[in-house]
């Protein structure tokens, strides 16, 4: 049997613990996702599904929402509609925790609403070119203003992920965030940016408690790496490039820094030289680099709280035994890591463990067909792809926790 869209009865408070869906039938979400009351986290990133009704987002115990979506162009035509959204999201009627993510261009939309989510705390955005788009690149200004003010004596929970590669070099350079008055402040935990970019945001370097970092770019320069100078509160820091020109961290610089990541594409390029007297309490340095041959003039020695290198497992053995034998003359000996093929954008930081807590869940995706009905929730990561072809929806009766936890060279927040 094979259904254009869920059927019905999934609605229904009676529905049975499982449903499977073939998920390549699945291109639109039907408004009577409404019935779906209780539901708390819609996984949408493995169907075509690119369009939400706002009935979807205004479930009232909707917690955690992925996937690469817009809301639905006959809603946001509606003005009854449109109107109902910033009332339903400013009443504290929404637990909408994770927005990750929706795609932004001209039309309002989710730029104009985030400043009524007032328990939002993770968005993913990916930006549109816009021919003529000063009033657009204003919004979404506006939209990360709000997103990341906060009380100045208070520090914020929230993550941002900003994704402009349709976009021109300087898009991202031309945000401009307004300063803040001697009561508030900009603050993230975690940021990422993939684009092209000719420099940083300038607003990265007004959040000062910022914790970990991701920056992806065709090409990352010495300029980029010294406009985050003045992020005094950085543990970890990752940066994906094709390229690095002239790049060197200098003596004194990051000072707080615990893990450093490089991706670098390029099987050409030179790798950064690690200057003594950098990153002095350092534990996690990965150099996930195809090209990377013996040591490349990196000298880990210095690095004298270093517990684990992490190299690519492609490279030649000669350079495996180089970097064993590096961490053998180490004082605290290190693990030397080799680590496959990832995702150089949605990987994150190491040995963190990311956990959802939920009553009902509906994934709308892949579900492995040796898998019981529960394993998939039990043991496999949120972002792990899967061979079935079948759509699985799980309601669950009763709270269980899923968890995605990963080796220490691994990642464990690619939902940003």
């Amino acid at each position: 049997m094979s259904y254009e869209t869920p059927p019905q009865e999934m609605y229904s408070p009676r529905a049975s613990r499982n449903h499977e869906i073939p998920s390549n039938t699945i291109s639109e979400l039907p408004r009577g996702i409404e019935g779906l009351h209780c539901l708390e986290t819609l996984d949408l990133r493995r169907t075509k599904i690119e369009v939400l009704p706002i009935e979807a987002i205004m479930l009232p115990h909707l917690v955690h929402l992925f996937g690469k979506f817009m809301l639905h162009k006959d809603d946001l035509k509606n003005v009854n509609k449109r109107g109902q959204l910033p009332k339903f999201f400013s009443s504290n009627k929404s637990n909408l925790q994770t927005l990750a993510g929706f795609i932004t261009d001209e039309r309002r939309g989710f730029l104009q609403l985030i400043g009524h989510m007032r328990k939002l705390r993770k968005v993913k955005i990916w930006c549109k070119h816009v021919a003529g788009s000063s009033d657009y690149i204003a919004e979404l200004s506006q939209a990360i203003q709000k997103f990341t003010k906060a009380p100045i004596d208070r520090d914020s929970n929230r993550s941002l992920s900003l994704d402009s590669e349709e976009c021109s070099e300087n898009f991202l350079s031309s945000l401009d965030l307004e300063p803040c008055s001697v009561d508030s402040k900009y603050h993230l935990r975690s940021l990422k940016i993939h684009g092209k970019l000719l420099q940083l945001p300038p607003f990265v370097n007004s959040l000062s408690g910022l914790i970990e970092l991701c920056i992806s770019s065709a090409t990352l320069t010495q300029d980029h790496l010294s406009a985050l100078v003045n992020l005094n509160r950085l543990l970890y820091l990752k940066l994906v490039a094709d390229k690095l020109e002239n790049f060197e961290i200098k003596h004194g610089a990051f000072l707080s820094l615990r893990r450093l990541c490089f991706v670098v594409k390029s099987v050409t390029s030179a790798l950064p030289k690690i200057e003594q007297g950098a990153v002095p309490i350092l534990v996690s340095l990965q150099l996930l680099c195809q090209g990377l041959v013996g040591l490349s003039g990196i000298e880990i020695r210095h690095l004298k709280h270093l517990k684990e290198v992490t190299i690519d497992s492609g490279v030649a053995a000669q350079t495996r035994q180089d970097w064993e034998q590096a961490a053998k003359n180490h004082p605290n000996r290190p693990r030397v890591l080799l680590l496959g093929k990832v995702d150089a954008v949605e990987s994150h930081e190491p040995g963190r463990p990311c956990a959802i807590r939920e009553k009902r869940k509906i994934s709308l995706g892949q579900a492995s067909p040796e898998d019981g009905p529960d394993s998939r929730f039990k043991r496999t990561k949120l972002s792990e792809p899967s061979s079935s072809s079948q759509l699985q929806v799980i309601l669950h009766p009763c709270p269980v926790v899923v968890t995605a936890t990963e080796a220490s060279s691994q990642t464990s927040m690619a939902n940003l």
